[in-house]
């Protein structure tokens, strides 16, 4: 039989149970999903624009046990990207041109390859200084200031100021695996990509802590594993410090990132061990705000400082 939504339609054969998920303004595309997957499908159907800024779909549709197959449109080609690595697509198909594209005859589709993975590394323990006498550094912090501002409401050259002995970590594209011909024209064959980004600074005893202050991944980027990229580098920096100078990494989750931290296996400060940072200048840099959260994680074994006899 067929289901038929008006710009495509849908084939299956019989006895097998197909849900299909699309874009709607009375339902999100979450509880499409949870309404679905109470019927076990064997096949769900999505079309790939209704994954835009939905992290939660992807990674639900990425678990899916069944067959998952998805209509692309509506998206860009780096946009189109990102969802299908979010989702772990492994086959990508399109509509054969003519009967000889057909790879035999009646053939529809034919095997077409998927979008590049963009592989990012991590420029760390860099200082503002470090952004004025790089020119590779400073494209980088030209790229990390919008975003710095749409997020965070500061530039990023204000925030390394104010935070004595704040860090940034920079997530890029290596130089080969730049994208080329990107939408807004800033990228050239051999030139870095910006894909995310994280400032960070440790306290000495009695904090022994490592402070996430800020962490973003450009809108384009987002739901490809940057993020958490960038966010387990730091971790593993702070694990490779001795135990008596970093013993967990601290942060300040707004409420639509704890689930993230928390599949990083981070957990609530309890409200009595909360420590408070010391004041950087008058208006606190790093008050926490409405809804968020003070978690931690632990870097390792618990540090006993020695005691002499």
């Amino acid at each position: 039989d067929t289901v038929n939504d008006g710009t495509w339609r849908l084939w299956r054969h019989q006895g097998l149970r197909v849900a299909v998920l699309r874009a709607s303004e009375e339902l999100r595309i979450e509880d499409q999903f949870a309404a679905a997957d109470a019927s076990a499908p064997h096949v769900i159907c999505v079309e790939l624009s209704c994954l835009r800024g939905r992290g939660g779909a992807c990674a639900a549709l990425r678990a899916f046990k069944g067959g998952l197959l998805v209509l692309e449109g509506g998206c860009d080609d780096s946009e189109a990207s990102g969802l299908l690595q979010a989702l772990g697509v492994s086959a990508r198909f399109r509509r054969a041109a003519s009967s000889q594209d057909a790879p035999f005859p009646g053939a529809l589709l034919v095997p077409d390859e998927l979008p590049p993975v963009l592989v990012g590394e991590v420029i760390g323990d860099l200082r503002l200084k470090d952004l004025k006498t790089n020119p590779e550094l400073a494209a980088l912090a030209e790229a990390i200031d919008p975003l710095y501002r749409e997020h965070f409401h500061e530039s990023l050259e204000e925030d390394l100021e104010g935070w004595s002995g704040s860090l940034l970590g920079v997530l890029a594209s290596r130089p080969s695996a730049a994208p080329k011909g990107a939408a807004d024209g800033s990228n050239s064959e051999g030139q870095r990509e910006l894909l995310g980004f994280i400032v960070y600074k440790f306290w000495g005893p009695p904090l022994r802590a490592m402070s996430i202050l800020r962490v973003a991944v450009p809108g384009r980027y987002r739901m490809q594993g940057f993020g958490r990229q960038i966010v387990r580098w730091a971790i593993e920096k702070a694990r490779q410090r001795p135990r008596h100078e970093t013993a967990r990494c601290t942060l300040c989750a707004m409420p639509e990132a704890i689930r993230f931290y928390e599949r990083l296996q981070f957990t609530p400060i309890p409200i009595e061990d909360l420590q408070p940072l010391p004041a950087e200048n008058a208006e606190e840099r790093g008050a926490r705000m409405p809804g968020a959260l003070w978690m931690e994680l632990k870097c390792g074994r618990t540090y006993k400082p020695s005691v002499r006899r």
